[in-house]
């Protein structure tokens, strides 16, 4: 596998992809691209080939990149860029479609049951190889038993918790004896919230649990990092701000943790919680930016909620990432709880995204996304779309989700009546066709010549008017 730095990864797929001209019709490799991601093409296996000679490490850095900022990085046009990630995305498929295969005549098992097993997960079993069979990777598995939203919603927090956590271990306690897990050598977590567990297993354990008939999907624990560059925008809103303060409000950020020290939060981060393993500290930067953007009491920079109560989930860790999801499943799950024991409804601000080079497909992201759909019966659950746009079907997780509020970006041009919706943000229809982003805010900025700043955090600059007016306005609907 090469192992090739961004730059060099688009610019190795560029020569021959782009530029370069297909021996059997002449075609360009870009118009490839494009027929090959819309209609199919003739000559599709001729794209396979130059995708498969680059390597998967190339592949994930390309899917892993930011389309624009990739763009810029390579110097070449975006069009090329966005018609080299379509044409890997249908390569991926294709490489899937050949690793159930494999799968299906190694594990002895009939192909309904490896469909179990997610798009990133088949990939990474087919391609790893049987020298790897007891190597262990961290796997989500989602039971086939969920529990009916609207069953759920009408109880009241407690009972949604009770009810919940019965479930689950009513119906994961024979798979959790047969795999031996909980003891010390074997630990898991049991995400009762949408009846999941989160375990490190090996390729005979995955093996098996595509045998049982309680087991809906296997998928592999994706990364997740934080939606933000490097520009922060600022927004005002004082028609709001006159009419809503906070006040015994609480915003709950999960992200990199937030400075509870700092003279313009000081006093309001009452409740923190860690998972990185490093104490509450923020060493990235993001959640207390947040913080301030939704309640800082600073009189030049004022956020938009300067008496909102503030709790802190840190995830994320100094490079703003979290190598699984298993940290962010345990904070959504965890404030479901802290909420219930506060009695009162909390708005949680959830400004990450899963980086596309996990090779995951719509069942992959409807698996992370659960959790936080689940959430809402207790908690209004406020999502960034990402930052992977001007592509379509680009919004990332948990965005994706059902019942979850999905914000993306627009841009303030100076002397414009009308905003638009920022180049980078992420466009819809998200997973299974659910049309996303539910709204947007402003997430950026234009120049005196109206050239558009990609550089701004998404839900960082909508996240004073996302997660406190329109928890405001929901609170206030709902006579909570």
């Amino acid at each position: 596998m090469i192992d090739w730095t961004l730059d060099e990864a688009i610019c190795s797929l560029e020569k021959g992809f782009c530029y370069g001209h297909c021996p059997k019709c002449g075609a360009s490799w870009l118009s490839h691209g494009y027929f090959f991601s819309s209609f199919g093409h003739k000559h599709a296996s001729v794209i396979a080939k130059s995708l498969a000679d680059a390597g998967f490490g190339t592949v994930r850095k390309l899917l892993a990149s930011r389309p624009r900022q990739a763009s810029r990085l390579a110097g070449i046009y975006l069009d090329e860029i966005t018609a080299m990630r379509h044409a890997a995305r249908l390569w991926l498929l294709d490489r899937f479609y050949f690793a159930l295969e494999k799968l299906t005549k190694e594990f002895n098992a009939a192909r309904e049951q490896t469909e179990k097993l997610s798009q990133a997960l088949a990939i990474e079993l087919a391609f790893r190889g049987r020298d790897g069979d007891f190597d262990q990777m961290e796997v989500v598995v989602q039971m086939r038993e969920h529990l009916p939203f609207e069953r759920v919603a009408e109880l009241s927090p407690a009972q949604q918790i009770a009810l919940r956590r019965e479930h689950a271990n009513n119906t994961q306690l024979e798979l959790t004896r047969n795999f031996e897990l909980g003891s010390r050598a074997r630990p898991y977590l049991q995400v009762w919230l949408s009846n999941q567990l989160v375990a490190f297993l090996n390729r005979f354990d995955i093996g098996r649990l595509t045998e049982r008939e309680d087991v809906s999907r296997v998928t592999l624990s994706l990364p997740v990092r934080a939606c933000i560059n490097e520009g922060f925008p600022r927004v005002c809103s004082p028609a709001i701000a006159h009419t809503y303060s906070g006040k015994d409000q609480i915003v709950a950020l999960i992200d990199s943790g937030v400075d509870s020290e700092h003279p313009d939060l000081k006093g309001r981060v009452v409740h923190k919680r860690d998972y990185v393993g490093n104490g509450f500290a923020d060493e990235h930067g993001h959640g207390t930016h947040l913080a301030g953007i939704v309640g800082s009491k600073c009189a030049s920079y004022q956020g938009v909620a300067p008496e909102v109560t503030l709790w802190s989930y840190r995830t994320l860790d100094r490079n703003g990432e979290s190598a699984t999801q298993a940290n962010l499943t345990s904070a959504i799950q965890d404030l479901v709880v802290d909420s219930s024991i506060e009695g009162r409804t909390v708005v949680a601000n959830c400004s990450f995204e899963v980086p596309m080079s996990s090779f995951a497909a719509d069942a992959d992201y409807d698996v992370f996304c659960q959790p936080f759909d689940d959430a809402t019966t207790s908690l209004i659950v406020v999502t960034a779309a990402g930052n992977c746009g001007p592509e379509s079907s680009s919004i990332t997780a948990p965005g994706g989700g059902f019942r979850v509020l999905t914000v993306g970006a627009s841009v303030n041009r100076p002397s414009a009546s009308l905003n638009v919706v920022s180049p980078f943000s992420s466009r819809g229809p998200a997973t299974f066709g659910r049309q996303k982003p539910d709204f947007v805010a402003p997430g950026g900025f234009t120049n005196a010549e109206g050239d558009a700043n990609e550089n701004v955090s998404i839900i960082s600059s909508r996240a004073a008017r996302a997660v406190r007016s329109i928890g405001c306005l929901i609170e206030r609907s709902h006579g909570r």
